[in-house]
């Protein structure tokens, strides 16, 4: 018998998954064709009640790390961590939201590491601050060539040059790593890009690493999140709020910006 014609006799029938629920007041709903949703959206850490077991897909962003100063490099972006399709169970999950690690404030200081994002199982890693290595790395500063690394599958590494240039190295991002200095030209290096999702609807990039700072110029500006680099009369800036950017690295001896914080979004079915 052909197995073109083999009849399985109802041992794979499909099913349709159960979709899970939440009590809490949704954030927003949408639809996309003939499906429905709603979705929570964290931005401080609480408590989510899950009413129903079943599928639902979560998004968990970390705190960026911060910029370092004098000339340095930007902080990694949070770690990036988008999960379709998983289970939740039915019960109160615990939400947590990392904040930003704080930018460099001291003559040469690193950046410091943004915090840990998280819901039940999952979770993402902070950012790393300059040179450091965390959810995506820092980038390295103009007098060292130390780059952080990125965590698997939730960053990438931060820029890396030969020590004595004058500009630093872009912190990583979670869709790319962050650019290295350069001499010729001289050009800081930008932060690595973030990844865009339409989790709520709207596609939104986040997670964008930091850009280093340069004593002259051109201003190096981050995408996705991340923080500009400090230029030569312009301070760097801070990842930004809930998108886990990293922060932009400092210009002589300018402080380096902080990292942003975290965020965390459930998306469940409603039809």
């Amino acid at each position: 018998m052909a197995i073109s014609s083999f009849k399985f006799a109802g041992l794979f029938s499909p099913t349709s998954p159960t979709q899970a629920n939440f009590s809490n007041t949704a954030t927003g709903t949408y639809s996309v064709g003939d499906i429905n949703y709603k979705y929570i959206t964290f931005t401080g850490s609480g408590t989510l009640t899950m009413t129903t077991a079943g599928v639902a897909d979560v998004l968990v962003i970390a705190g960026g790390g911060g910029g370092g100063n004098n000339v340095a490099g930007g902080g990694g972006a949070g770690g990036y961590l988008y999960s379709a399709g998983v289970i939740l169970p039915a019960e109160s999950l615990t939400v947590v939201v990392g904040g930003g690690g704080a930018g460099g404030a001291s003559i040469n200081a690193l950046g410091a590491n943004g915090s840990n994002s998280g819901v039940g199982y999952y979770m993402s890693l902070g950012g790393g601050g300059s040179k450091l290595s965390g959810g995506s790395g820092g980038g390295a500063h103009s007098y060292d060539a130390t780059r952080g690394l990125g965590f698997i599958k939730q960053g990438n590494e931060g820029g890396g040059a030969s020590a004595g240039l004058t500009s630093g190295s872009g912190g990583g991002g979670a869709g790319t790593a962050g650019a290295s200095a350069t001499n010729s030209p001289v050009s800081a290096g930008a932060g690595g890009s973030g990844i865009s999702n339409a989790i709520t609807g709207t596609s939104v990039g986040r997670a964008g690493g930091g850009s280093g700072g340069i004593n002259s110029s051109p201003l190096t500006v981050g995408v996705d999140g991340g923080g500009n680099g400090g230029q030569s009369g312009t301070n760097p800036t801070a990842g930004a709020a809930n998108k886990g950017g990293g922060g932009g690295g400092g210009q002589g001896s300018t402080n380096g910006a902080a990292g942003g914080s975290g965020v965390v979004i459930v998306r469940v079915r409603t039809n």
